[in-house]
């Protein structure tokens, strides 16, 4: 602290007081910040989900540094249950968004589930396509079916086999 900003203090005593007094009120503002640090570092480390649900995979383990955008945990909404086939071209139609079909869920000892397909899209050319069945002239490519259950399913899993039968 500058001499000019310092109080007309006649006395030694009260001066020391007055030093004493700045220096206390420096040091509380500095544990301040400390503490403040403190609580951003705990922020940091706790995780919130933005869904209610259940952990179901837990990707980093007690002392291990994560990188940023990778996910420490996978938290289900077990509320929400679905379910991805791979379907070929040539059967397409069967499986159109909006249409029902109905699966077995061994798991579960469900002979008839009802599912409703919400959304489909192309695999990448890499990695799906084969020859046509048939001897046609082009390749069949395969579609990724995502369909969820008409009604809530107690019991299911993330993981667990649903077996469609689909005749060509």
């Amino acid at each position: 602290m500058h001499e000019s900003m310092v109080p007309r203090i006649k006395s030694h005593k009260q001066k020391n007081a007055f030093f004493a007094s700045a220096a206390a009120a420096a040091q509380l503002r500095q544990a301040g910040g400390a503490v403040a640090e403190v609580n951003a570092a705990l922020k940091e480390s706790q995780l919130t989900s933005p869904v209610a649900g259940e952990v179901t995979k837990v990707n980093a383990k007690v002392g291990e540094l994560s990188p940023a955008g990778v996910p420490v945990v996978v938290v289900t909404d077990l509320a929400r249950n679905w379910m991805v086939l791979n379907v070929r071209e040539d059967l397409l139609s069967r499986f159109q968004k909006g249409k029902k079909f109905t699966a077995a869920i061994p798991a579960l000892n469900l002979k008839e589930v009802e599912f409703e397909v919400y959304a489909l899209a192309a695999q990448p050319d890499f990695a799906t396509w084969r020859a046509a069945p048939g001897g046609t002239n082009f390749d069949a490519k395969t579609f990724e079916i995502k369909a969820r259950p008409v009604k809530s399913l107690a019991g299911a899993r993330p993981g667990m086999s649903v077996l469609v039968s689909v005749t060509p």
